[in-house]
């Protein structure tokens, strides 16, 4: 079973009953909003399966970093959205995945973010372009392998 659950907020559930969803990490909660973001940071990415930065927003977000108004200013948008950093997806079936994290730079007043999912940083298999965290979570799930580090080479 994955779980997401964050310090800034809890907006992703999982139903333990549930079969055959084993990379996911379960569905939107009620009350709670999620979107998938473009690398730009203005483009919402409406169809499913499509990759990009999971931005939520409900009762459970933080209000802001204590004492530190920059740093929320850089994480939450005005009107209430958090840029959780996590580069995600939604399938068919409204189940949310998580598969890499977001570099951010160490500049909050430049603010430049890039996706770890860039081109360059894609392992391609069979003409698909695949996040190694993806590959390692794939992995993960047989039992005989206890951890895993999945990295590209040029050839």
């Amino acid at each position: 079973m994955n779980v997401c659950h964050r310090t800034t907020c809890s907006m992703v559930n999982w139903d333990p009953r549930e079969k055959g969803f084993s990379a996911a990490v379960g569905e939107l909660n009620a009350n709670c909003e999620a979107k998938i973001m473009a690398e730009d940071g203005v483009t919402e990415l409406l169809e499913r399966n499509q990759r990009g930065e999971l931005w939520l927003r409900g009762q459970n977000v933080m209000k802001g970093y204590w004492r530190n108004p920059e740093a929320t200013k850089a994480t939450k948008t005005e009107d209430g959205w958090l840029k959780t950093g996590d580069v995600a997806f939604v399938d068919d079936h409204g189940k949310f995945y998580v598969v890499d994290r977001l570099k951010v730079s160490a500049m909050f007043d430049q603010y430049r973010r890039l996706l770890t999912v860039a081109t360059q940083e894609l392992i391609k298999v069979k003409g698909n372009q695949v996040a190694p965290a993806e590959l390692e979570a794939l992995l993960l799930e047989h039992p005989a392998i206890a951890d895993a580090a999945v990295i590209g080479i040029t050839t």
